[in-house]
C-alpha cells in the first residue's frame, strides 16, 4: 500500500483556485518512491497430484488399493504396466506402474481393414511409478514421472475403478440378480448409498454373464435347468430327447449351439371366475408339431391322474390346427375354443394398416387427433365384428356377418373381410 506522506505528495498539483493555469513548474513525484509494491508467494498445487510416498504396505493388493483409492479422487487411476520377480523364489518385488491412459492410441479404422469399432481412452500419458519391496518395510511406492498429458476424468471412464467396486459389491448384485431385478433398478440401489459409484449398467450386465455362464458349466440351457429344478422347490417335470437332434460339442460355433437352445416356450395357465389367470405348466418343445404337442398333454394328462384332477371342461388355444388336434385325442371329453384375445390382435393386425390408409385421405397425419381417431374406427369396427362373434346361431351370425361386409364394401377393406371369412369364419372354425 502507499503511505499517507506519499499520498500528500500527489495532492498539490491539482488546485482550484489556479484552475490549471500553471502545470509547467510541477514535478510529477516518483511513484516507486511512494508505493512499495511486496508479490504474493503462491504454491500451485498439482491438478492430479501423484499418490503418498511416505507410506508402507504389507501386500501388493492394499498397496494398489491404497494408491486407487487417492486417485480416484482426483480423475485418474493406475494400473499394473509389467513386474520383476525373485528369481529364486519366483515372487514379485517391483511392480511398475503407469497412468491407466498411457497405453498407445489404436485408432478404429487400420489401413487393411477395419476393426471392431470401439473407443480408445489411451493418449500416451507419460505419468509413471514404482512399487519396491522390502523385506522389513513392505511395499513402498516411488514416483518416476509426474506430469500427465491430460485432464483429469470421471471415475465410470476407469475400468480398472469399475473392478475394484464391482468385486467389493458383487455379492449384494447378485442377491438383485438372482430375484429378476434389471440392471438399472440395481444401479438405482447402489446410487443411493453412493452417489459417486463407478459401476455402469453395462458392468452388471457383464457380471450376469459370467454368473450365468458359471451356472450352466458346459451345459445346454435345458441340461442345466433338468439340473436345477429337483433343487428348486416341488416341480413335477418330465422330459424326453429325440435321438436324431445334434448335439453341440466343445469347439462348436455358437450359432450352432443356439439352434438347440432356441426352443419355442409353450405356457399353460388357468382361468378364475374373477376373470384372473395363474401359471399351470411350462413347457420347452422343439418345434409346434401335433406329436410334439400331444407329449405334453400326455405329461398334462398324468399329472391331473396322479393329483386325482378332473379333466379340464373347457381349453382356449389359439387357431393352432396341430395343437387341437392333440387336444382331441389326449383330452377327448373337454370342449376346444378358440381365444378370442387371439382372434382381437390378429384382426387388429390386419385392419389397422387400412384404417390409417383410409384416415390418411381425409385428414393429415399431423394432426393431433390423428391417433385418437384411428382407434376410434377400429373400436367401431371391433364392435360390430363382436357382434358376429357372439351370435348364438348360424342364421344370425350370417346375418350379422352380411351387415360387417355391407358397412366395409370398400375395395380398401378386402382383405380384411376376406382374411376373417377364411381365417375365422370357416366351418371348422365358426
Amino acid at each position: 500500500m502507499a503511505n499517507s506522506s506519499g499520498l500528500d505528495n500527489l495532492v498539490p498539483w491539482y488546485d482550484s483556485n489556479n484552475d490549471f493555469k500553471d502545470l509547467s513548474n510541477f514535478n510529477m513525484p516518483d511513484i516507486s518512491e511512494i508505493l512499495t509494491v511486496t508479490p504474493a508467494t503462491t504454491v500451485k498445487t498439482p491438478v492430479m497430484p501423484p499418490p503418498p510416498t511416505d507410506q508402507q504396505f504389507p501386500s501388493l493388493n492394499e498397496a494398489m488399493k491404497a494408491i486407487n483409492n487417492f486417485t480416484r479422487a482426483y480423475g485418474y487411476t493406475l494400473i499394473s504396466q509389467r513386474s520383476k520377480a525373485d528369481k529364486e523364489t519366483g515372487e514379485k518385488k517391483t511392480v511398475y506402474l503407469r497412468c491407466d491412459r498411457g497405453g498407445k492410441f489404436i485408432p478404429k479404422v487400420n489401413d487393411d481393414a477395419r476393426i471392431k469399432s470401439r473407443t480408445s481412452r489411451c493418449v500416451e500419458c507419460p505419468f509413471s511409478a514404482v512399487l519396491d519391496y522390502n523385506i522389513v518395510s513392505g511395499w513402498g511406492l516411488r514416483i518416476r514421472e509426474l506430469s500427465h498429458n491430460h485432464d483429469p476424468s470421471l471415475i465410470t471412464t476407469h475400468p480398472s475403478l469399475r473392478h475394484d467396486e464391482l468385486v467389493k459389491k458383487q455379492q449384494q448384485i447378485e442377491a438383485q440378480l438372482y430375484l429378476g431385478t434389471p440392471a438399472h433398478k440395481i444401479l438405482e440401489v447402489l446410487k443411493k448409498e453412493d452417489l459417486e459409484t463407478s459401476i455402469k449398467p453395462q458392468d452388471i450386465h457383464n457380471l450376469c454373464q459370467i454368473l450365468h455362464r458359471k451356472f450352466l458349466d458346459g451345459c445346454t440351457l435345458i441340461q442345466a435347468l433338468l439340473t436345477i429344478l429337483p433343487e428348486e422347490g416341488k416341480w413335477i417335470f418330465n422330459w424326453r430327447a429325440d435321438h436324431h437332434v445334434p448335439v453341440p460339442e466343445a469347439g462348436d460355433d455358437f450359432e450352432e449351439s443356439a439352434m438347440i437352445t432356441a426352443m419355442p416356450l409353450l405356457n399353460i395357465v388357468g382361468h378364475t371366475a374373477t376373470g384372473g389367470t395363474f401359471y399351470i405348466g411350462f413347457t420347452f418343445i422343439q418345434d409346434e408339431k401335433q406329436n410334439t404337442y400331444k407329449f405334453v398333454l400326455n405329461c398334462l394328462r398324468d399329472v391331473y391322474d396322479k393329483l386325482n384332477l378332473v379333466p379340464p371342461r373347457t381349453v382356449l388355444v389359439d387357431k393352432d390346427k396341430a395343437l387341437i388336434n392333440a387336444l382331441k385325442q389326449v383330452f377327448p371329453e373337454t370342449n376346444v375354443m378358440l381365444c378370442i384375445w387371439h382372434i382381437n390382435h390378429n384382426f387388429l393386425a390386419k385392419a389397422r394398416p387400412m384404417i390409417r390408409k383410409e384416415l390418411v385421405e381425409i385428414h393429415s397425419i399431423d394432426d393431433p387427433n390423428f391417433d385418437k381417431q384411428v382407434h376410434e374406427k377400429w373400436q367401431q369396427m371391433q364392435h360390430l365384428w363382436m357382434k358376429v362373434v357372439n351370435t348364438a346361431t348360424i342364421q344370425e351370425k350370417n346375418e350379422i356377418w352380411r351387415e360387417f361386409k355391407q358397412e366395409y364394401s370398400d375395395e380398401l377393406y378386402q382383405p380384411v373381410v376376406d382374411y376373417l371369412e377364411s381365417e375365422w369364419l370357416e366351418p371348422d372354425t365358426a
